[in-house]
């Protein structure tokens, strides 16, 4: 156990390395790696799932069946727009100037 003055003394090294280098300090941190792996993996869910509607809005014109052509195109469009959305949103506790986001001074 850490008495005040050790906890005191971690927490000033902590803050060193954290305005030195906050990319580094943040690059240990299991919450930023679990983050970007859950981010890595939604991205190719939804790459796969876009094109797994183009496909089938594509075999639906084929065999020309308008409704369902025109559904699957819908979901495409969806899929798309949620593919820019989550693109462009940063990672929750991303250092600044990371991943879209703007450095700190400018907006």
């Amino acid at each position: 156990m850490l008495d005040d003055r050790e906890r005191a003394m971690l927490l000033d090294i902590e803050n060193h390395l954290l305005a030195d280098d906050p990319r580094w300090s943040t690059a240990f941190s299991t919450y930023a790696w679990r983050a970007r792996r859950q981010r890595t993996f939604e991205l190719a869910f939804h790459a796969v799932a876009t094109v797994a509607f183009a496909a089938l809005a594509l075999l639906m014109v084929v065999a020309q069946s308008p409704g369902p052509a025109v559904f699957f195109a819908a979901l495409t469009a969806l899929m798309v727009w949620l593919l820019r959305r989550l693109r462009r949103t940063p990672l929750l506790g991303a250092p600044a100037g990371a991943a879209g986001t703007p450095p700190p001074g400018r907006t």
